[in-house]
């Protein structure tokens, strides 16, 4: 028993009636997600970064890799 509701029930047999099986199938495998902040280059010059200190001393945190990408994006960016 899986314990699905009839209308997740029927939203997968319309999917299987559409499409077939493979239509059924879990398609976050083939999600690829949002396209990355930093182009590959950037996120070369990241890394280099990263191997130095931050600005201030201390150790790297994720607020101040926030701060950098946003000095090198020339924009806010979640902190997430």
């Amino acid at each position: 028993m899986k314990g699905f509701g009839l209308q997740w029930i029927r939203a997968i047999a319309q999917r299987f009636n559409k499409g077939g099986p493979a239509a059924i199938g879990d398609g976050r495998h083939q999600n690829q997600g949002p396209k990355p902040l930093l182009p590959e280059q950037q996120q070369a010059l990241l890394v280099q970064v990263l191997e130095g200190e931050p600005p201030g001393g201390d150790r790297w945190s994720g607020p101040k890799v926030d701060l950098w990408i946003s000095e090198l994006l020339g924009r806010s960016v979640s902190p997430h």
